[in-house]
């Protein structure tokens, strides 16, 4: 990183870098308009099209979610934005940037998201157990807290620890902080889903991940015998590697389980911008 990079990189306040990306992705969006999109994306297309920002969530109703209606407070313990009465709690305030981010996945679980994780299908309720895989601030596991016999929440990236201990500190043993990834290992810095599956047999359990593309993996390999089991479900992104909703769908059906993919497309971004499902889920 040469010496202008690392200045921007650390230095730039969060108002300029959002300026750059939304310049930057213009450009990309171009290019993508003009080579053509996958078929079935005509609306999202005309939405880009007349968009200011670049939208994930490719679509008019998502700017019904604004950063200024997650505002920042702060108390004793830290700060926190305030969601259905309860205090999710954040590592730090950023000039805003944790308030958009609660704003987007806020957006992502309206009934019309493609990112939507939980349907008729696919829900959680009071003999439900809650495996939120990818947790990051604890948001999915705080919106469906008061339907669930038990959480956990699985969350590697060490800054979101002792936020996530203040946001269910009000819930005492009805959920369980996991530090580690999850893997088809057990050390001191990865767990299987074995280790707590084997708890909950007689109970319905979720598995909701978002784990960065590790999510074949962890289906794979990272459940054990308890891959086909009847009383577990799954909600899935797919959208991290080009193949992801294809392999996981194979997957899903190798071991019996019946499938459905989110309606719409996620507007996925990395070097370049692509169409990609949002989330698949399965259950017997």
């Amino acid at each position: 990183m040469n010496i202008f990079k690392k200045a921007y990189h650390y230095y730039a306040p969060y108002w300029v870098k959002k300026i750059y990306r939304g310049r930057m992705f213009s450009e990309e969006y171009k290019k993508f308009l003009e080579n053509g999109v996958e078929e079935n994306c005509e609306k999202e297309t005309e939405y880009i099209k007349n968009s200011r920002w670049v939208p994930v969530i490719p679509y008019k109703w998502s700017e019904l979610y604004a950063a200024r209606d997650y505002k920042m407070h702060k108390d004793g313990k830290g700060f926190f934005v305030e969601i259905d009465k309860k205090k999710l709690y954040l590592p730090r305030n950023d000039d805003g940037g944790y308030s958009e981010g609660i704003a987007r996945v806020m957006a992502e679980q309206d009934r019309r998201s493609p990112h939507l994780y939980f349907d008729n299908n696919v829900c959680v309720n009071q003999d439900s157990v809650l495996f939120d895989i990818g947790a990051a601030e604890g948001l999915i596991t705080l919106l469906n807290i008061d339907r669930v016999k038990k959480a956990y929440v699985f969350e590697c990236d060490d800054e979101w620890i002792g936020a996530l201990q203040k946001t269910f500190e009000p819930y005492g043993d009805k959920v369980s902080i996991i530090n580690k990834f999850v893997s088809d290992v057990n050390d001191d810095n990865n767990t299987t889903l074995e280790v707590f599956l084997k708890e909950h047999t007689e109970d319905t359990v979720i598995l909701k991940m978002d784990i960065e593309g590790m999510e074949t993996a962890v289906v794979e390999k990272g459940l054990g015998c308890y891959m086909g089991a009847t009383n577990i479900k799954f909600s899935c992104c797919t959208y991290h590697h080009a193949n992801d909703a294809t392999t996981l769908q194979n997957l899903f059906g190798k071991y019996g389980y019946k499938t459905e993919f989110t309606e719409g497309h996620i507007l996925f971004m990395n070097e370049k911008p692509y169409f990609r499902k949002g989330i698949i889920r399965a259950w017997k």
